[in-house]
């Protein structure tokens, strides 16, 4: 038998965060969320997504034992910015079991529909600016920091429920060792080209942080307004997000770009910090997990390309071969050899070709889904 619960406090709560743990218990490649930022993710009262729009989380049992789970999203910013009536589900793992997916996007379908919404999308954690997608290749790598991951059935599950691929999403593999020759004179043209246009280049001022995240908000909105399953991050939102980056951020690896004082674009490098957490057991730091944490930090030799972001009208004035190198000779110096840009949208032709020229290669892909909602009355 099949039943699915909402989740209404903090026993039901617990279950649903650990379930992973059980789910991926003997995969090497799986990395647990850190119990402590979970529980600040899904308190309604502390994330700011919950001040604008809305969700609920289910949890999934099958004779008993818990077997799966879901969130159902309403974002009304998405909704008031694109003028779409598009629900979401996101945080979704589940038992290879069809009967059980099912009743779990069934239960997200409807949750929707009561919602009066007309589509349903997803995977995606609350937005598209967080985790979201599904692996579908790329199985014998774990995730990087702020990735997913997930096991090969979950496509079956996907598709066999009625979903079609609203977005297919790629990460690229990159090496600091070498940089391909002709790469280096395109960022020596750029670089000049930078000098002509009076642009420069900085690191984030960590001891001015709260104001640099304020620029870095505004400039990442900006940059990405045009991007498919956008919707712009309330400041709160965003800053909520980057506290938690505060901790682990190399200044070197995270960049800005301005011109006459003005922030006019970024790239955001993170140390691969899962190559830690990878170690924790259920993603517990406390009491154990804090010393594998603070004893093996320095061992962390690779890195995510996690966000580069230009201003439309800076576009083509060379700004992101130089911001790639910038980077590119930080990861060497600090020896973060191996890296990854991820995730790539399929449809994003530019970025996609600035990747590849600096020797990028795809190794990883991902999924979105879709269904239409269909609703009766």
């Amino acid at each position: 038998m099949i039943e699915i619960i909402k989740v209404k406090n903090k026993k039901e709560l617990k279950r649903f965060i650990d379930f992973p743990h059980t789910l991926y218990k003997g995969v090497k490649q799986y990395v647990p969320e850190l119990f402590g930022e979970q529980k600040k993710l899904f308190n309604q009262e502390k994330n700011p997504f919950f001040k604008h729009s809305k969700a609920d989380f289910f949890i999934a049992y099958k004779d008993g034992v818990v077997s799966g789970r879901i969130v159902a999203i309403k974002n009304n910013n998405y909704i008031k910015y694109h003028v779409e009536k598009t629900g979401f589900f996101g945080f979704f793992e589940c038992i290879n079991d069809q009967e059980v997916a099912d009743a779990l996007f069934k239960t997200a379908y409807e949750w929707v529909r009561a919602e009066g919404l007309e589509k349903l999308v997803g995977p995606e954690n609350y937005t598209i600016n967080e985790s979201c997608g599904i692996l579908t290749e790329g199985f014998e790598y774990p995730p990087v920091l702020g990735m997913p991951y997930n096991l090969s059935y979950y496509k079956e599950l996907y598709e066999n429920f009625g979903f079609r691929i609203a977005m297919n999403l790629s990460a690229y593999r990159l090496s600091s060792l070498q940089i391909p020759s002709f790469a280096k004179r395109s960022m020596r043209i750029s670089e000049r080209q930078l000098v002509r246009n009076k642009i420069t280049i900085r690191p984030i001022n960590m001891k001015d942080f709260d104001a640099e995240i304020g620029r870095f908000h505004k400039i990442y909105n900006a940059s990405f307004k045009e991007n498919w399953g956008f919707v712009p991050l309330t400041e709160d939102e965003f800053r909520f997000q980057a506290d938690g980056l505060k901790q682990i951020a190399d200044p070197e690896l995270v960049l800005f770009a301005e011109k006459d004082d003005e922030v006019i674009g970024f790239i955001t490098t993170l140390p691969d910090y899962n190559q830690l957490f990878i170690k924790i057991k259920r993603g517990r730091l406390f009491p154990i997990g804090i010393f594998t944490f603070l004893l093996n930090r320095k061992k962390i030799d690779g890195c995510r390309v996690s966000i580069i972001g230009i201003k439309d009208e800076f576009r083509k004035l060379g700004i992101a071969p130089v911001l790639y190198g910038r980077i590119f000779e930080a990861s060497h110096r600090k020896k973060l050899y191996m890296g990854e840009a991820s995730y790539v949208m399929e449809n994003n032709k530019v970025m996609r070709k600035n990747i590849e020229a600096i020797g990028g290669e795809v190794y990883k892909k991902y999924e979105l889904y879709e269904k239409d909602v269909k609703n009766v009355g």
